[in-house]
């Protein structure tokens, strides 16, 4: 079963099921939009024909957390290489969350000297990289404000390497009501497709470590 024989819709939610797993659907909407949120998981939000049809067709079933692919369904989805159009068109649309003043300040040293061409701001892309992780977003899914996929994906990739990023998550502090708290956590890298990449390179050891990750 070839899945282009599906719907854009169709499509769309076999990937999205395929890389955030199991989805609770929202039916009552008119039009397909959806978002991941950590604590939340993926949710879909649409018509309910679109469920109905995967579930006549065995490629969905109903679950604990909503529903998951079914062994046929995870044959049937698109590869992270055909990313259907439709998935970055019915996104729903998340504000950018910028780091504040503060937080900024307190990772400051960690940041390498720019030498030379003055590099993009890195209050916008540190907040960039710390939305995809907590939203569990693809970085072309973060708002263009932060630079644009290409910038977040080399900064990632740079700060990373080099242990920039490690030090940064291990100092980078939000308050809540218990006390401050890590802005970005084990789980939230292991829950994303880069993050967990990052973390089999060992480029969080201050964080977690690639046995633990693989122990979980």
């Amino acid at each position: 079963m070839k899945w282009k024989t599906f719907t854009p819709n169709q499509a769309a939610v076999l990937w999205l099921m395929r890389e955030h797993g199991p989805a609770v659907f929202r039916d009552g909407f008119r039009r397909l939009s959806w978002a991941v949120k950590p604590g939340e998981g993926l949710t879909i939000d649409g018509p309910s024909l679109i469920r109905d049809a995967l579930l006549a067709r065995g490629l969905i079933a109903a679950s604990a957390t909503g529903h998951e692919l079914t062994a046929l369904g995870r044959q049937a989805a698109p590869s992270q290489k055909g990313i259907p159009q439709r998935v970055a068109e019915t996104r729903l649309q998340l504000d950018p969350v910028w780091l504040t003043d503060e937080q900024m300040q307190a990772v400051s040293e960690w940041f390498p000297r720019s030498h030379g061409k003055p590099r993009l701001d890195d209050r916008a892309i540190l907040s960039g990289i710390v939305m995809v992780l907590r939203e569990n977003l693809m970085w072309q899914q973060a708002p263009a404000v932060f630079g644009g996929e290409m910038a977040l994906r080399r900064r990632w990739n740079q700060w990373g390497a080099a242990g920039v990023l490690d030090a940064v998550f291990g100092h980078l502090f939000e308050p809540t009501c218990n006390g401050p708290r890590l802005v970005i956590t084990d789980t939230m890298l292991t829950n994303n497709t880069s993050g967990r990449r990052a973390v089999a390179l060992g480029w969080f050891e201050t964080i977690i470590s690639a046995e633990e990750m693989e122990a979980a």
